[in-house]
């Protein structure tokens, strides 16, 4: 059985040699998301995908991902990287608290965010803007208006 120290040695470990996500634009192509899941698409303008995952839980504080083992990208589309994941681990509320990392490094201003999927199962995330966004047109103008 590990200690703690030693767990999260491991942990860090395989959060740096098998987390990393590259892609190739024309290898990305935009899909729908499956029936029971939600989603979060995720640009970056520099391009730079390596080793940012994304933490989920549901409340009150149930961890669904590790934060030293962030779930990695889905895949890439047109506008940056996605997430796809079943709604059901979030439980009857449908609200998913998630956060974007790259070790300790926020986005979204290092707040914890969340979003109702009652409304909406996809949202769209803009690196450095803290709006959540419902549609991948509404975060294309955010983007545009910068």
């Amino acid at each position: 059985m590990l200690n703690k120290i030693d767990f999260i040695k491991t942990a860090m470990v395989v959060a740096f040699t098998v987390t990393s996500f590259s892609a190739v634009a024309a290898d990305c192509k935009d899909v729908p998301l499956p029936d029971g899941q939600a989603g979060i698409h995720y640009n970056r303008p520099d391009g730079k995908y390596d080793d940012w995952g994304v933490h989920l839980w549901k409340s009150p504080n149930i961890g669904i991902t590790n934060w030293f083992i962030p779930r990695m990208p889905t895949g890439c589309d047109s506008f940056g990287v996605y997430w796809h994941f079943p709604l059901s681990k979030f439980g009857e509320t449908k609200v998913v608290n998630y956060i974007i990392h790259k070790g300790d490094t926020k986005e979204q201003g290092g707040t914890d965010m969340n979003f109702d999927a009652n409304k909406g199962t996809e949202v769209w995330i803009d690196s450095g803007n803290p709006a959540i966004y419902r549609s991948k047109d509404e975060a294309v103008k955010a983007q545009a208006a910068k």
